[in-house]
């Protein structure tokens, strides 16, 4: 998962999100830590792509393990990409730049 960032910056954002997908795949089978780390950054590249429906997916799937396992730092990356999802698509549908909160 460390090569996503890396690639993404570089403007490699299709095989960054790629890598991304790759990383939830082989992620199945381990341990959950490794799940959501993996499901976490899978929907950041979803986020910044634009693809807020299957972002919010990715990110719910993250949420629920890191708070069961108690991984605080993924739980608050998650919870940064709902809440710019649903700041995105509140903007987009008022055509505000105020971001209501729920």
């Amino acid at each position: 998962m460390e090569w996503v960032i890396p690639l993404w910056v570089g403007g490699e954002t299709a095989r960054a999100e790629r890598v991304a997908r790759e990383a939830v795949a082989l992620s199945e089978s381990g341990p959950p830590a490794l799940r959501a780390r993996a499901y976490s950054e899978l929907a950041g590249r979803l986020m910044l792509a634009g693809n807020f429906e299957e972002c919010v997916l990715w990110t719910e799937r993250a949420l629920d393990i890191s708070g069961r396992a108690g991984l605080t730092e993924v739980t608050a990356r998650a919870l940064q990409f709902r809440g710019s999802v649903r700041c995105s698509s509140v903007m987009s549908r008022r055509g505000s730049a105020t971001c209501a909160t729920r």
